[in-house]
């Protein structure tokens, strides 16, 4: 897990809620107890993959039973057998699928499953960024994306929602209207994608990215505000590494804010290179 203390600030509309069982039946919680319940899923007007944690907890454990929604818990709360405490933690939990059944296949709307798996530098961005989802073990594999960090550093990141419709289709990923709330607040980073010049492996076939953080950084988030740069003349476009370099390139580019966030949490190396072996 990945500490990203920017999305402390993000706005409460861009914000759905995760209840957390600290007590009651056994189950695969992340306490040890039911499973998690979330107010919202993919394709609901509120769902947001940004949630902010609820513990619940049983009055008296003994009775506990099983929770399934977020009305059963509210029930349980005006009941008096359950106590609710809002937390301030934000997590970036984005739902990958849901509703699966015992074929497990996987119906149309979740998470769009790659149909090459065989990746290279000149695999097209787009076409779904999960090669496989196995809901017995609970992994899935993911697309790893190569950019550059504010300072030329080597970042690696995946994609899993965004705010538009368009770019969510292209890249087969969810579209969470929610999280444009953070588009203007402090819980968001800016991250450069272009529009021309050195072709490469950029969602519009251009060079990688830059990100305006990375891991580590004060300011770092896994919400990404798109810019996309272009060369005003494409046959004398070099390769930019550094948020230095954009600033030092200011007239031979342009930079246009798409008014639009994406969510590409960055992964470490060493789980990109251990997946490569």
């Amino acid at each position: 897990m990945t500490f990203a203390p920017a999305l402390a600030k993000t706005p409460d509309k861009a914000l759905a809620q995760i209840y957390v069982f600290k007590n009651g039946v056994t189950g695969s919680g992340v306490l040890g107890f039911q499973p998690n319940v979330v107010d919202s899923i993919p394709t609901d007007p509120k769902y947001s993959p940004l949630w902010k944690i609820n513990f619940v907890e049983w009055k008296d454990p003994t009775t506990a039973t099983v929770l399934g929604s977020d009305d059963d818990i509210a029930d349980a709360v005006t009941k008096g057998k359950v106590t609710l405490t809002q937390t301030n933690v934000v997590v970036n939990c984005p739902i990958i699928q849901w509703s699966g059944n015992k074929e497990g296949t996987i119906p149309a709307g979740h998470m769009q499953i790659r149909s090459d798996t065989t990746l290279t530098d000149a695999t097209p961005y787009g076409g779904g960024q999960v090669l496989k989802i196995d809901t017995q073990k609970m992994q899935v594999t993911f697309v790893a994306h190569r950019g550059f960090g504010p300072d030329g550093s080597t970042i690696y990141y995946i994609v899993t929602d965004t705010v538009m419709a368009d770019p969510a289709n292209m890249m087969g990923v969810i579209l969470a209207n929610k999280t444009q709330a953070a588009l203007t607040s402090s819980a968001s980073s800016d991250l450069f994608q272009f529009g021309n010049g050195i072709t490469g492996t950029g969602p519009m076939g251009f060079q990688a990215g830059i990100g305006g953080t990375k891991q580590g950084d004060q300011f770092y988030s896994p919400l990404w505000r798109i810019s996309v740069i272009t060369w005003n003349d494409p046959s004398s476009a070099t390769v930019l590494q550094t948020s230095q370099d954009i600033s030092s390139h200011s007239d031979q580019i342009k930079v246009t804010a798409m008014g639009m966030i994406v969510n590409c949490p960055f992964i470490s190396a060493d789980t990109v290179f251990a997946h490569m072996k």
